[in-house]
């Protein structure tokens, strides 16, 4: 018996060298695996800081017709908590990724000088403001009465559910700011869209706004009103 156990126990520590050989290779690959992830990281913060930048200076105007670099700056800045919970989610694992894109809606808005963002309010969520660039001013309507406050970059602003609200650029560059909800979907009702939804006589009865006053009035959403 003692021989067979005296022949398992150097069985079992033949070629240690291998298993050192094993763990360095592993380690090789987890710090290439480092750096790369780095790099990509590197990579993707220069990009969106160029998109900042042609967002501010506004030199893609002469090639589109739409903010592109916006929807892409979107796409890019969150693209590491999409793929989290794009993996969390087809391994049905419920994460603080997949719960953020499963319930936060977000805009990123521009304003030119002298411009506005039309009054409206949003009926499903309170509005949370990031400020990234500019100056602007936002005042709020609510049942205690109507309040005015002016923002700068870095800037966090706050609208509660329902509360009408609008956003007016008091620079002269681009106002800049990060809009965001507790909500799967993004949900706005614009002032001049509502008015000219509702009956023209009660309108005229309540505002006194005649006929003609109120055909002038856009009859859909116009988001960001043109200095």
């Amino acid at each position: 018996m003692k021989t067979e156990l005296a022949d398992v126990v150097p069985a079992q520590n033949q070629h240690p060298q291998d298993h050192g050989h094993d763990r360095d290779h592993d380690e090789h690959d987890h710090h290439g695996h480092d750096h790369d992830a780095g790099a990509n990281e590197y990579i993707r913060l220069g990009v969106m800081a160029l998109i900042v930048i042609a967002s501010l200076t506004g030199w893609w105007r002469g090639f589109m017709d739409q903010d592109w670099l916006a929807f892409a700056g979107t796409i890019i800045g969150g693209f590491p908590i999409y793929r989290e919970a794009w993996e969390n989610l087809l391994k049905r694992r419920m994460t603080m990724e997949l719960s953020m894109t499963i319930a936060i809606a977000a805009a990123l808005v521009i304003v030119k000088p002298g411009g506005m963002r039309e009054l409206h309010w949003h009926p499903n969520a309170s509005e949370w403001q990031y400020y990234l660039a500019g100056k602007g001013r936002m005042t709020v309507f609510s049942s205690e009465g109507a309040r005015t406050m002016d923002f700068n970059a870095n800037d966090v602003g706050y609208v509660p559910a329902v509360a009408g609200h609008y956003i007016e650029n008091t620079g002269n560059t681009d106002l800049v700011f990060l809009e965001s909800f507790k909500a799967s979907e993004y949900m706005n009702f614009s002032l001049n869209n509502w008015l000219r939804r509702l009956p023209p006589e009660t309108v005229a009865s309540h505002l006194n706004l005649d006929a003609d006053t109120l055909s002038k009035i856009p009859s859909e959403a116009l988001d960001i009103v043109p200095g």
